[in-house]
């Protein structure tokens, strides 16, 4: 019995030792593995974070930028545009080796090439509010404005113009509630261009090429609905708006203002004393066409407790006008110091036309920019034919639309490509630049790192400058955004 025992194998005890270590071992390297796992999902999550405040913060300090007056802004936006490059800005200089890096952020308008300007004004775009507009004061302009966007049919835009109307007037290939099953027209202006997407029409476009990928058919046709939607954008807004203010940022002097001496006193402080005076006597008795002996400004005697009587409906209204009173018991005529003069206008008007307004509204919505909107936006204005817009595009190409002449649209006048008639109505559809801007922001927490993107339109024509849209985008494999080595400014 005992020599039975004695003949067991020996080296049992070893081997169950074995296992025991391997599955220890296995155990610590799975542990391992997963630990180290984690810290690659916190590692990139962490630089996500930081690649999103990175880009956040190019939202923010392009809004410095936009809350700049028009005379500095357009000089930074410039500025930034030619030194931009596809190693961004850097937010923090952390020395690696020889060279800089730390979390960076870009702005461009197209994120796969890095051309065109820092941003996109949207007053060069068409406002959807504005269309409606002027579709009532011409009527089919609304559909022949949206018919020059690729990939338009009259029905969608018919569509379109019914969905963002106030009426429930049926357009010839449009659709109003009674046509919708799922939706209801908005009667209104949509809370996004995205809304658009819900007019009839539109998804019935695509057919079958609904699940085709992004591109352009043979017939210039948008084939889904993110390349329609991205095709809008480029020419429709929801935001364009500046500030009644003049280029240097002031509030511009309200010509109607009921208080004469307030007025008085804010012309003499701005501009010369026969501007000042003349635009005083004109509120108080009007344009004449009376032909009487005249006195010179030094001779004025202005009574401002005389009430305002007349208002300045088109500040062209002052452009070779004159007045008529009584004064010392003689009939006087004061012809106006602003004449349509070819050497006086282009100094003359811009300075006026800069500093004063005929409204109240501190903030104007939907105006083009005259000196940057593509001709097909500018043919949408009401009175804008093609053979001015060709005369447009031909001054445009001469002289930058940043010339120091053309910081106000009077400029049209002051170069002959318009009569004054017809800058009477042209001038509440025309700015030379507005207040809200769209771009692409782009932050990266390290060379290696993966990028964060996203879009937004900054709104600076308000009391405060805000963000008016934001929506995050899909990265994009970008192998030049490396290598930053421009510190911050």
């Amino acid at each position: 019995m005992t020599r039975s025992l004695d003949r067991q194998p020996r080296g049992t005890i070893l081997i169950v030792v074995l296992v025991v270590i391997m599955l220890i071992s296995v155990v610590a390297y799975n542990y391992t593995l997963s630990m180290q796992t984690e810290n690659i999902a916190a590692a990139s999550h962490g630089d996500h974070l930081v690649a999103r405040q990175a880009a956040w913060s190019a939202i923010d300090w392009f809004s410095a930028i936009l809350e700049a007056p028009m005379s500095q802004r357009q000089s930074l936006l410039e500025r930034e545009t030619l030194s931009r490059s596809s190693n961004g800005i850097l937010l923090a200089r952390e020395q690696t080796g020889d060279q800089l890096a730390g979390p960076r952020f870009l702005v461009t308008t197209d994120a796969a090439v890095l051309e065109g300007p820092l941003a996109i004004d949207e007053s060069t775009k068409i406002h959807l509010g504005m269309l409606v507009e002027w579709d009532a004061v011409v009527p089919g302009s609304g559909r022949e404005t949206l018919l020059r966007i690729p990939g338009m049919t009259p029905e969608i835009a018919d569509g379109i113009l019914d969905w963002i109307d106030t009426d429930s007037n049926r357009r010839d290939n449009g659709a109003e509630a009674p046509d919708y099953e799922r939706w209801q027209p908005r009667n209104g202006l949509p809370m996004h261009l995205e809304e658009l997407l819900l007019v009839r029409g539109v998804q019935e476009s695509l057919g079958d090429r609904r699940n085709q990928a992004p591109g352009i058919r043979e017939d210039n046709t948008p084939v889904n609905l993110e390349t329609i939607l991205q095709t809008w954008k480029q020419h429709l807004t929801l935001y364009s708006a500046e500030k009644n203010r003049s280029r240097d940022g002031f509030p511009r002097i309200f010509l109607n203002h009921s208080d004469l001496t307030l007025l008085y006193q804010q012309l003499v402080q701005r501009m010369p004393l026969p501007w000042a005076q003349f635009i005083i006597l004109y509120r108080q008795y009007g344009a004449s066409t009376s032909i009487n002996p005249e006195i010179s400004f030094r001779e004025l005697s202005i009574d401002l407790n005389q009430s305002a009587s007349f208002p300045i409906t088109n500040i062209l209204d002052l452009l070779d006008a004159s007045v008529t009173f009584t004064q010392a018991g003689k009939t006087v005529n004061i012809p106006s110091p602003f004449r349509s003069d070819p050497g006086l206008m282009p100094t003359q008007l811009l300075t006026l036309c800069d500093m004063t307004t005929t409204t109240n509204i501190p903030r104007m919505t939907g105006r083009i920019n005259i000196n940057r909107a593509p001709p097909h936006i500018l043919l949408a204005i009401p009175g804008l034919d093609p053979s001015i817009v060709e005369r447009i595009m031909a001054a445009r190409s001469i002289a930058d639309g940043g010339s120091l002449l053309r910081y106000h649209p009077i400029w049209l006048l002051t170069e002959g490509i318009v009569s004054p008639q017809q800058m009477r109505s042209l001038m509440p559809y025309l700015n030379t630049g507005g207040d809200v801007y769209w771009a692409e922001f782009i932050g990266q927490a390290t060379e290696t790192s993966s990028l964060y993107r996203c879009e937004a339109v900054i709104d600076a024509s308000g009391q405060r400058t805000q963000r008016v849209f934001f929506r995050e985008l899909s990265p994009i494999k970008w192998a030049r955004f490396n290598d930053f080595t421009n510190p911050p400014n």
